[in-house]
């Protein structure tokens, strides 16, 4: 890669800092402090450079330019979606963030943006082997998937990991007119270093620094080269660790990688399971994984469908699942073994004596009237939560969301099935008609969230959901979603109408 000096600044990037600074809420200083943190770096500068011009397999730019990350426990984030580089533009302007932090952090995810195409591959492999394991029959253990997913994950964390140190490394050079910085130095730019750097005090109470277990340095330069002894090392001290209280992922903050990578995932599994088996435990060793079952559950994760495989003589063994039948089911059952007795070709005492039986004539008798009244329902309610019988805005909105999506996933080349297209779009459209929107004016994704807007309002202005699991989600429940939603909007207008006689009566009002 090309270097760049401190003054210098490529076209291109200008073009997009620009674009950056036309955002709601960034000002000029914003635009500033972004552009200096990117030069004070060659390093930074050169690959921010060329990703802005390199294309990727599909003929796409690699970084289409810089936005503003929303995630309060995020200090930035590089989208494999929409391939834009999102910053904390209030961290950067309220001084929260150092110019040294805004450097390690961009250097991070610049290095994701490069590796943009085996993250999409390793989530293209996961997709297949969730798909090859889920049409299993029996035995359907999902922990050699998990481990290899967050196995990678962790490699790709750890390649930006060190990308970010070097960075750094390189701010701290040209400012210092080519020198090297000592392991002190670099453990008081920023909190990020500590990765990286540990800091001691030996037998005399001298203190000492030194790098953390397992990385190899390269003293002449003090940069740290992607080996596979350091990004096994990085992977262990990173990836690996429990984040600090406040600084983890999640509601909470308190979600390691592990955790944050993994949740969606498993919870996407977990339904799978139900919709294609019915199954309620999902076989999982949450343990060999590295991931907490506690924080599975802060993200709202369901970990009772959670089970340990059985192991047996050194070997996973999973047991298969019988679900946990329905009532209704269970009456279907016992009903169905009643008329098989009833019914039976060969006859013998017992049957004999059921067939003559009053109050086993009743009983079946009392069968086949439940029976027929919970069939009755089911159909209902079957029938009810279907697109005809939707309010006249919501169809509006999923006419608008299908056309709109669609191309999108066209334009794009997105991965979605027939099915999870078309789950997709009722689950967008339940949110949407709950945000109250008319209209549909734009749609894309965007740090994993399918989201579409409307342009000309200040409120209700956009609807979002979970990209992944949207997918997942089927028609049905999303309809009922509408339904419950038009239930609380026409409770809302009650109150308010309630609330404004109740104003009158008081002869209070408002002029404007």
């Amino acid at each position: 890669m090309a270097t760049s000096s401190k003054n210098s600044i490529s076209k291109k990037l200008l073009a997009e800092l620009q674009e950056y600074q036309k955002q709601p809420g960034i000002t000029e200083k914003h635009t500033e402090l972004l552009r200096n943190a990117i030069l004070a770096s060659p390093l930074l500068a050169a690959q921010i450079t060329e990703s802005l011009t390199r294309r990727n397999s599909k003929g796409e730019v690699l970084l289409e330019g810089f936005r503003t990350e929303t995630d309060k426990n995020s200090g930035g984030n590089f989208s494999f979606q929409t391939r834009l580089l999102s910053v904390r533009s209030d961290r950067l302007i309220n001084g929260e963030q150092s110019e040294e932090d805004t450097t390690f952090i961009l250097g991070h995810e610049i290095k994701h943006c490069f590796d943009q195409e085996r993250m999409n591959k390793l989530f293209e492999n996961l997709k297949n082997n969730l798909e090859v394991q889920i049409r299993q029959k029996g035995q359907r253990d999902y922990t050699d998937e998990i481990k290899t997913f967050l196995q990678v994950s962790r490699e790709l964390e750890a390649r930006a990991e060190i990308n970010g140190f070097n960075a750094l490394v390189s701010a701290w050079k040209q400012k210092h007119n080519g020198s090297i910085p000592t392991k002190e130095q670099l453990f008081a730019l920023t909190d990020y270093m500590h990765d990286f750097i540990e800091r001691n005090r030996d037998k005399n109470g001298n203190v000492t620094y030194r790098f953390k277990a397992g990385l190899s340095i390269d003293e002449k330069t003090m940069e740290l080269k992607q080996t596979p002894q350091n990004l096994e090392a990085m992977g262990k001290h990173y990836f690996d660790t429990q984040p600090i209280m406040g600084r983890g992922f999640g509601p909470k903050s308190n979600a390691s990688y592990r955790e944050w990578y993994s949740y969606k995932v498993i919870a996407a599994i977990i339904q799978q399971e139900q919709i294609q088996h019915g199954n309620n435990k999902v076989q999982l060793d949450l343990e060999a994984c590295g991931i907490r079952p506690q924080i599975l559950q802060d993200l709202e994760v369901d970990i009772n469908c959670i089970e340990k495989p059985s192991i047996k003589n050194g070997k996973s063994n999973t047991v298969a699942i019988t679900p946990s039948p329905s009532h209704t089911a269970a009456l279907i059952a016992k009903y169905q073994a009643a008329a098989a007795a009833m019914d039976a070709d060969s006859p013998n005492a017992a049957t004999e004596m059921a067939r003559s039986n009053p109050t086993v004539q009743k009983i079946m008798e009392r069968f086949d009237a439940e029976l027929e009244r919970r069939q009755s329902l089911r159909e209902f309610e079957n029938s009810r939560y279907t697109l005809e019988n939707m309010p006249e805005r919501a169809r509006d909105l999923h006419a608008q969301i299908t056309d709109k999506l669609t191309a999108y996933v066209k334009e794009n080349n997105l991965p979605y099935t027939k099915e999870g297209l078309q789950n997709s779009i009722t689950a967008l459209t339940a949110e949407a008609f709950d945000q109250k929107m008319t209209q549909v004016d734009h749609i894309g994704i965007h740090n994993d969230k399918l989201a579409v807007h409307q342009d000309g309002r200040f409120i209700h202005d956009f609807a979002e959901v979970d990209a992944f699991q949207s997918r997942l989600t089927p028609e049905r429940d999303s309809f009922q979603n509408i339904v419950q939603a038009e239930q609380k909007h026409e409770q809302e207008a009650q109150q308010r109408e309630t609330e404004r006689q109740m104003e009158q009566s008081r002869g209070m009002g408002m002029s404007r």
